[in-house]
């Protein structure tokens, strides 16, 4: 008995929202409860209970699914019965987890309890302008409403209910202000309830001021990709009730994207194949967990590793376990899987970026791409040869740019000159004929030598 005493004196459970809108239908009707203790806590053991101006009545609270509430953890406690409950998830299909349901009284104000002995009422709350009652105890004479479901019970035991100061409800964004486009970051939240606890149930809205939204019941970290310089607004607001048309709290926050200025700048040698990555930008990089890709090994950039703005820096090969058969084709690709740099980048002199279209055709700034090879005078390409490719780089030469449809022409003209040939060479072979060799004679033929 005195252990049972001791674990439940520890429990402390408090109701921080009542939805209790007159205009929604009875199947939308719920209160929210938020376990603040560091031990789960069994809910079906407490019950909820009403104050009708002069008594308190109780309700049995039942589980739909597990009966323990973990800590910090809420749970939804339905208006609702075991033949009515299926009704209640269908038409709230964002409440999924830890759901209860009762025999709950809620109109539109009221004061709400909660108690685990029909006695004592551990924590309370008004709502629609309803007056907390001074005396928190029940009347030994009010009435027990509690239903009776197979689920769970009633306790028998409880700690007084402790005063706490009321804040107000405050939502703020996590996010570095200066991102790269095309790379993704993380963001989050630090929402606190009314007590200063952290609120992760309720109604998140993410508007990223790119044209995309984001919405949910929870809101864990989560990655995004800016596609495109600029600054954006982002904002965050936070509703208790998925059914509130006004936010309980919002944050606003300017995030600039900027273009990445990161490149492969040069190789070593074969006596030291290090790889030199160059820093354009005004901004320090984050590099943390790119991957560098050679043509035999890779290596996956440690966590952290920041490039200052318009600096260099060489990677040994001592660290990256390169060597000179990885430098032929180098690629950094980023934390999303896009390749970022390449290398050879074909820039003669100055190093240029250009825009790219997708498979969508729609201009994208996410991958750094450098631009052939020009000559500065007249613009025009120069002769790049492929040693690995000679017959690719003989064909694309300037002295046999042909179209498919010339070499078509050129083949039929050489196969008629042929043909024309043949027949002239048949023809000169024919023998002479019998009647002119008889107007031969022996005088006619001199031996010349």
């Amino acid at each position: 008995m005195l252990f049972a005493f001791s674990h439940l004196a520890q429990a402390n459970l408090e109701i921080t929202e009542v939805n209790y809108n007159p205009a929604v239908k009875a199947n939308h009707l719920w209160i929210k409860i938020f376990n603040n203790t560091t031990d789960e806590v069994d809910l079906t053991m407490w019950s909820v209970s009403d104050y009708d101006g002069t008594s308190w009545h109780h309700h049995a609270i039942n589980a739909d699914g597990s009966s323990f509430l973990s800590p910090n953890s809420y749970a939804i406690v339905a208006k609702a019965s075991s033949t009515t409950i299926d009704d209640f998830k269908s038409k709230n299909p964002e409440i999924s987890d830890m759901l209860f349901y009762g025999n709950l009284t809620i109109e539109n104000e009221g004061v709400l309890g909660l108690s685990n002995d029909k006695k004592t009422i551990i924590s309370n709350k008004s709502y629609g302008g309803a007056i907390v009652p001074s005396d928190t105890n029940s009347d030994s004479n009010a009435s027990d409403t509690s239903s009776t479901s197979t689920s769970g019970s009633v306790s028998s035991s409880s700690s007084s209910k402790e005063e706490t100061k009321v804040y107000n409800i405050t939502t703020k964004i996590i996010s570095p202000k200066i991102v790269t486009a095309g790379v993704p970051f993380t963001l989050d939240h630090n929402t606190t309830g009314i007590k200063k606890e952290k609120i992760i149930l309720g109604k998140f809205v993410w508007n990223f001021g790119d044209g995309m939204k984001k919405e949910g019941i929870t809101s864990d970290p989560f990655s995004y990709i800016y596609q495109y310089p600029g600054e954006y607004v982002l904002t965050l607001s936070y509703s208790g009730s998925s059914f509130s048309a006004k936010p309980d709290a919002t944050d606003r926050l300017i995030v600039k994207v900027i273009s990445s200025g990161i490149v492969i700048s040069s190789v070593g040698t074969f006596a030291d194949p290090y790889i030199e990555i160059e820093n354009n930008s005004n901004y320090e990089m984050s590099m943390s967990n790119f991957i560098i890709k050679g043509s035999v090994h890779y290596f996956i950039i440690p966590n952290g590793m920041m490039i200052l703005p318009k600096s260099k820096l060489k990677l040994s090969p001592r660290i990256t376990g390169f060597d000179i058969n990885d430098l032929t084709s180098i690629s950094i690709i980023d934390t999303s899987g896009q390749i970022f740099a390449t290398y050879p980048n074909k820039v003669a002199s100055t190093i240029k970026y250009s825009t790219s279209k997708n498979i969508n055709n729609v201009t994208s700034e996410n991958i750094v791409k450098s631009d052939i090879a020009t000559d500065n005078q007249n613009g025009n390409p120069n002769n790049v040869i492929d040693l690995n490719n000679l017959g690719v780089s003989a064909v694309n030469s300037k002295e046999f740019n042909l179209s498919k449809g010339a070499y078509a022409w050129f083949g039929l003209a050489v196969i008629l000159i042929i043909g024309i040939a043949s027949v002239i060479l048949i023809r000169r072979k024919e023998e002479i004929p019998d009647y002119v060799e008889e107007t031969i004679s022996a005088k006619d033929i001199t031996i010349i030598e």
